[in-house]
């Protein structure tokens, strides 16, 4: 005979919420959430492929933390990804009782009354609704069984089929396979809420017998859902809607806090058999916090019932520093968890590891090197991958002096530390590492300056003519056009400074024509109109609906993204369109003059 410890079960959804909470701050928690087969435990769909313990499937987890606001969909729109919010960390700093009491109140108010809590069984609407009632009896019969013995499961059949749900419609009687398949998935739906949501919640213990298994409420656990219950005013819900206008669990009358019984031994395990690697036991008993910081900070190497093992070495430590956490916060953690039980060859040798890794070399012209894959870790944060170019190499990075002080600060506010020091003499730019003018912006100052010797006298003639020729051969035709486009706003802001010139009063002269390519393009190209353009803009705007942008900015780069019109601002000159920029993920102002191309995005 096996028995549960209803604790266990708890501790693991827990620690795998913690550990989905990882995933997602590393980048790796795809949405929607994995659909898993009944036989399948935590997290095998979300890249973690060791043996499990039949805990917590990734669905319900991964609904778990949805909606209490702790993962959101990434807000960086061409990927699939769940993304960590601040009130998470919140959670994760508070004991171990009052986070089950949260993922209780989450369960209740929106999964529980809801018909996305329950397995998907691929039925129509009304064979849902009936899976529904299924899962309201199951929790008006937990709260009703006695709490000094043993119930068998197999008695939740009888107020099943006393509501009926058992019974097949006569229309459907006769055909072959649709008794046998409601049936199965009914005893699929008891499995579930029986032997998994409540169990992990802390409802029901459960144990086998050779007559088969039995439950037993947990008194705490009962009082809960007996209010729980009574707060709800509606005995039958059948859509998320309705389960939205319950009255929120917080409404209820005070409870007993939920309590876990204390563990004499350890909750934490160290080995280190070589100054390469520190193995880490994490008992169930351990705070879930420590399972979010292991994860960012270690590798998984082993899940059992007993805990997981995670490997720590000096490379695992370069990796979880580009999450924002630090052997020192890691030690802190486990120090408090076990009681300041800590090994000092382990500390020594974490203090030892984090000396080396947050040391970033900067070379005269502001190139960046580093140790192990720390410059490829942090590839992954925006804030750094946006002022850095990579090299070939991809373990090398040059930034360019306007963005180096905005750098240094943000890599100190990580935990790094550049070598030399900006401030210091010997810390000079140097010569640019790699090609930073790019030849769109090449081609608009020559042309600009062949502009300008045409308009402004006693200019020097420079021989620019095979230059821009050479530029103009190795262009693909949409960023001849995106020059052209620039060049033409540098005419017009050549205009509004006062320049004298008769080119100025219509179109563009034949340099600025030249362009977008030979003479007979560039000559169509000038006559183009911005009206269709600023007619489909009004259009977007009248109808709510995004547009794909082709533009140019200041600096030559060509970009193309979705973006949602806001509104057209034409005075003062120059106009421009506000947008909120689906790449960047903010509002953004973009210049009617160097918008390249524009047309409707796609469904």
């Amino acid at each position: 005979m096996e028995e549960t410890s209803w604790p266990k079960f708890s501790w693991f959804l827990l620690h795998d919420c913690a550990r989905c909470l990882a995933l997602a701050r590393q980048q790796q928690l795809s949405y929607p959430a994995p659909s898993l087969p009944g036989d399948q435990f935590a997290l095998n769909a979300v890249g973690i492929s060791a043996v499990l313990p039949p805990t917590v499937t990734a669905d319900f987890c991964v609904a778990l933390l949805q909606a209490g606001g702790w993962i959101r969909p990434s807000r960086v729109r061409e990927t699939r990804l769940w993304e960590l919010t601040a009130a998470a960390h919140a959670w994760l700093a508070q004991p171990a009782p009052m986070q089950l009491q949260a993922l209780r109140e989450v369960w209740w108010r929106h999964l529980a009354t809801a018909d996305q809590a329950l397995p998907a069984l691929a039925f129509p609407e009304a064979v849902a609704r009936r899976w529904h009632t299924a899962a309201r009896a199951w929790y008006a019969w937990s709260a009703q069984l006695p709490l000094d013995s043993w119930t068998p499961l197999a008695s939740i059949k009888v107020p099943l089929r006393r509501l009926g749900l058992y019974h097949i419609p006569a229309p459907l009687q006769n055909l072959a396979h649709v008794p046998t398949a409601i049936n199965r998935s009914l005893e699929r739906l008891n499995a579930w809420l029986g032997q998994g949501v409540l169990l992990w919640l802390g409802f029901l213990e459960y144990r086998n017998t050779t007559a088969g298994p039995e439950c037993r409420p947990l008194a705490e656990g009962q009082a809960w859902l007996r209010t729980a219950l009574s707060n709800s005013t509606t005995q039958a819900v059948s859509s998320p809607l309705i389960a939205r206008e319950l009255r929120p669990v917080l409404e209820r009358s005070p409870l007993p806090p939920v309590t876990f019984p204390e563990i004499s031994e350890l909750p934490i395990v160290f080995e280190m058999n070589t100054s390469a690697a520190i193995s880490v036991r994490v008992r169930p008993a351990a705070p879930a916090a420590c399972t979010y910081a292991l994860q960012l900070l270690g590798e998984l190497q082993l899940f059992t019932a007993e805990g997981a093992c995670y490997r720590l070495t000096s490379a695992s430590l370069a990796a979880g520093k580009h999450w924002g956490l630090t052997a020192t916060q890691l030690l802190y953690q486990l120090a408090l968890t076990n009681g300041g039980e800590v090994p000092p060859a382990v500390v020594k040798q974490l203090h030892a590891w984090e000396a080396e890794t947050p040391v970033i070399h900067a070379t005269p012209g502001y190139r960046l090197t580093a140790v192990q894959d720390v410059l490829p870790g942090l590839r992954h944060r925006p804030a750094f991958a946006r002022r850095v170019r990579f090299l070939a190499d991809a373990q090398t990075a040059w930034v360019p002096a306007t963005a180096a002080p905005g750098l240094w600060a943000y890599l100190r506010r990580l935990g790094y530390a550049v070598q030399p020091e900006p401030e210091t003499p010997e810390f000079i730019p140097g010569p640019v590492a790699g090609s930073e003018v790019t030849a769109e912006a090449l081609l608009v100052a020559l042309d600009t300056v062949r502009f300008l010797q045409q308009h402004v006298p006693g200019l020097a003639q420079l021989p620019l003519e095979t230059l821009s020729e050479s530029l103009r051969q190795t262009l693909p035709p949409a960023h001849l056009l995106a020059a052209r486009q620039l060049l033409d706003s540098q005419v017009q802001a050549l205009t509004r400074a006062g320049l004298d010139t008769a080119a100025t009063a219509g179109a563009p002269s034949r340099g600025v024509a030249r362009v977008a390519g030979n003479s007979a393009r560039g000559d169509a190209a000038a006559s183009d109109s911005p009206q269709p353009t600023l007619a489909l803009l009004q259009q977007a705007l009248a109808q709510g609906t995004p547009v794909m942008l082709t533009y140019i900015d200041a600096q030559a780069q060509v970009t193309r993204r979705r973006i949602q019109p806001l509104r057209l601002e034409l005075q003062p000159e120059p106009p421009v369109l506000v947008a909120y920029c689906e790449w960047r993920g903010a509002e953004r102002h973009f210049r009617l003059d160097r918008i390249v191309a524009l047309e409707a995005a796609p469904t």
